[in-house]
């Protein structure tokens, strides 16, 4: 198995460099060239919908494989084209896993490849991969490279995988909550450097997103006003919105700005995330714990 993977990864290289141009500009032949050829060298399947699945979708999330082993889903992957960022803050594939997640299915990694570099990270730890491959490492020999991706990927790896521990109980995305009308607010809420706050009510929660990007030197008066919608602010230097009017629920925030938060609970879910994305924090990295039983 290992001389095969040996043979494919050395056709791989000479591809990148040969083809270069064509795979820069074109995801789809990306796949076709790069990304398949090595996971059937790796023991997947590609023509087998029950080991790997493309294209998949559900809610906001998207994969564009699921690797999978029996009825665990393996790794969540989105391929770029060669040479593109690789991010995996705002990648459709870490909503689709938090999705599994919220669902007691969490895949084992979650990864990005531009079929050259291949990121795989455990899905919540996402500051640092747990594996990162690179096709054209000239540091690394062919062999050795070899042995690092049937480490990661390998399919025989996870045939008889012991399924990973359950996830904290109720945590979801933020971009999973959806309150309605009577729902309690969520217990307690966790950031992405892993802090974690209680929330007493819906307006808490908004509170304690924007004290988070102020302790983070986010949210400074240097940043605002910060709108919201074309006659409103939700954070402003004074309670006063563009219109001349005063907030009418407000907060001041430890660092003296003030927070609209004249909001329902809906509204306050989507501030919130707002003001995440605001700031270019992915509000699918901040976690919040549902609470059980009736409201209060």
């Amino acid at each position: 198995m290992i001389d095969d993977l040996c043979q494919v990864l050395e056709q791989l290289r000479d591809r990148l460099q040969a083809q270069k141009s064509l795979l820069e500009s074109n995801e789809a032949q990306t796949r076709v060239s790069l990304i398949d050829p090595l996971l059937r060298a790796l023991g997947w399947p590609t023509d087998d919908p029950t080991a790997v699945q493309v294209e998949v979708q559900a809610g906001s999330g998207r994969a564009d494989y699921l690797l999978r082993s029996g009825d665990q889903t393996i790794v969540v992957l989105e391929v770029k084209k060669l040479g593109e960022k690789l991010d995996i803050a705002h990648s459709a594939a870490v909503s689709y896993a938090w999705e599994l997640l919220r669902q007691g299915q969490a895949p084992r990694y979650v990864g990005v490849s531009d079929g050259r570099r291949w990121l795989l990270y455990e899905p919540q730890q996402l500051k640092q991969p747990r594996y990162a491959l690179d096709l054209a490492d000239s540091q690394r020999s062919i062999p050795a490279l070899a042995l690092a991706f049937t480490e990661a990927l390998w399919r025989r790896l996870y045939e008889r995988i012991i399924p990973p521990p359950p996830p904290p109980p109720e945590w979801i995305p933020l971009t999973a909550l959806r309150p309605h009308p009577g729902d309690p607010p969520p217990s307690r809420i966790r950031f992405p450097d892993g802090s974690e706050r209680d929330l007493k009510t819906w307006k808490s929660l908004l509170l304690e997103v924007a004290e988070w990007l102020v302790a983070q030197g986010k949210l400074t008066s240097v940043a605002c006003p910060v709108p919201m919608g074309p006659k409103q602010y939700l954070v402003n230097t004074e309670p006063i919105h563009p219109t001349g009017r005063s907030f009418v629920s407000k907060k001041r925030l430890s660092n003296g700005l003030w927070l609209n938060l004249n909001l329902s609970a809906r509204d306050v879910v989507r501030s919130a995330q707002s003001l995440l994305n605001h700031f270019q924090i992915a509000p699918q990295q901040v976690l919040v714990s549902l609470r059980h039983g009736p409201p209060a």
